[in-house]
């Protein structure tokens, strides 16, 4: 059998695994994670290659509370409230931040393109989470469980969003989208979350797509930017939202095909976007 030794970098268990395993298994912390990654691990601290099943890794960092290997935030062992991440990291690796108690605030810095599987899930006094503009993608279940966070801006770059990836944060009410189109989103990334429950309305300004026909077309997509820039950022403005997607529907329903329905609301929405317009502040749509 073809194999190769490995080290966790969870536990620093060293490992013999077969050359063509991808992903790997430690059996001594349970964490699974990239072969290669391990391998590589395993050959840069030639130090620690002595075999010993229970070697701990060691690294360097100014940052004693943080795991980072090549580029990856491999896991935090600190109790702070509020954490602003290092600047020298590329990815947040899986689990690197899961079930941290104490855990308040994360600035997450620019260059980070990745956050892992699981990373920053079940962590239940998280409210805040800063992401970068660099970002492409956000894991599966990378914040599930944290039913304090309410509001995430999901950067312009962000391609993929994974499974269940924000499921079961009960406050999460208010996310915007940075960029003019929004991400894929893996199998119920938003489960159990106030702002799936209104996933249809997110997308659809039902009267304004009625009277002006498309979804699509500028006018309306000018009113969702403005919903959810201006509306959506005060208590006021989201008990409006929330009333309207109540109504309009059926509002909808008993008068879409009605000629003085299109006639009476097409001249206020035109009147609110010749002054959303003269503002200069919605020229694109977040949708």
């Amino acid at each position: 059998m073809d194999t190769n030794r490995a080290r966790c970098t969870h536990c620093g268990r060293v490992i013999v695994i077969e050359k063509q395993t991808a992903y790997l298994h430690c059996p001594g912390c349970g964490s699974t994670l990239p072969s290669a990654r391990l391998m590589r691990y395993y050959r840069t601290n030639p130090g620690q290659n002595t075999g010993s099943q229970n070697a701990q890794p060691s690294f360097r960092t100014e940052h004693t509370e943080f795991l980072i290997l090549q580029g990856i935030l491999e896991r935090y062992s600190g109790n702070s409230r509020d954490l602003s991440l290092p600047g020298n990291i590329e990815i947040i690796g899986c689990k690197a931040f899961m079930g941290c108690q104490n855990l308040v605030s994360v600035a997450i810095p620019e260059g980070v393109t990745a956050i892992e599987s699981e990373a920053f899930a079940h962590c239940p006094n998280l409210t805040t989470v800063i992401l970068p503009r660099t970002l492409r993608r956000i894991g599966d279940c990378a914040f599930e469980a944290c039913p304090l966070l309410q509001h995430i801006e999901i950067p312009e770059k962000v391609t993929s969003i994974g499974a269940l990836a924000f499921a079961g944060c009960k406050q999460l009410s208010n996310i915007r989208y940075m960029g003019e189109t929004k991400p894929s989103a893996g199998r119920n990334a938003f489960q159990g979350t106030p702002a799936a429950s209104k996933s249809s309305g997110s997308t659809d300004c039902f009267i304004a797509t009625c009277v002006y026909g498309s979804a699509t077309c500028p006018e309306v997509r000018m009113l969702r930017l403005w919903r959810d820039r201006c509306l959506a950022a005060t208590s006021f403005g989201r008990a409006f939202i929330s009333l309207y997607y109540a109504v309009s529907p059926h509002l909808i329903r008993m008068f879409g095909r009605q000629m003085w329905f299109h006639r009476l609301w097409r001249g206020f929405l035109n009147q609110k976007i010749a002054k959303l317009r003269a503002t200069g502040k919605y020229q694109s749509s977040e949708i």
